[in-house]
């Protein structure tokens, strides 16, 4: 058959008229054994519309099956697109930060909310490491050479990731005084 659907399961795929990338959703779920039947899967993405793709992503991410996905969505007080969103960022994360997925208190967490911002904060602590420890890396070498002072002139290599923010707002805040009070904003900025 077609995609190796059944008859029955592609009239109804045609009466639905799904495209192809449902289809392969499907197929892939089916094969993760998160779906029992096309019937289910059409029955979930008509009550969920345009947001079954999350449901569908967290389902695949958590490796839980379809209908508990949306079960465990619709269990929080907030809209449950606004829940596939979150489960869906939190998984990502978690997976990133190197969560034990398979524990059901950690893929499906009662406190979606707090979870998802934590995992959010941990991965942004973790990527800002890796940044500074990188920057630390090239510190050496930027230093020797590009550092000197000559003459009241001194030029410096900012110490981390925090130094150059600051010297960006810093920039800003400059260029938002010379704008609004010309030369003398200069001459007050170098007092």
């Amino acid at each position: 058959g077609f995609f190796r659907l059944s008859r029955a399961d592609f009239r109804l795929f045609k009466d639905i008229r799904c495209d192809f990338e449902e289809l392969k959703g499907f197929r892939a779920l089916r094969r993760r054994g998160l779906v029992r039947d096309l019937a289910e899967f059409v029955q979930l993405s008509k009550s969920w519309g345009n947001d079954f793709c999350r449901v569908r992503a967290g389902a695949c991410l958590a490796r839980v099956s379809l209908e508990r996905a949306a079960r465990y969505l619709r269990s929080f007080d907030y809209k449950p697109a606004v829940a596939a969103q979150l489960w869906v960022d939190y998984l990502d994360a978690a997976a990133k930060l190197k969560y034990d997925l398979s524990r059901d208190d950690v893929r499906m967490p009662k406190d979606l909310e707090a979870r998802h911002d934590l995992a959010a904060a941990s991965l942004r602590t973790a990527e800002d490491e890796k940044a500074a420890k990188r920057y630390r890396a090239r510190y050496r070498r930027l230093t020797e050479q590009f550092a000197f002072s000559d003459g009241g002139l001194s030029v410096a290599v900012p110490k981390g990731v925090k130094m150059i923010k600051v010297a960006k707002i810093m920039k800003f805040i400059y260029n938002i005084l010379s704008e609004l009070l010309g030369s003398e904003a200069r001459r007050w900025i170098q007092l």
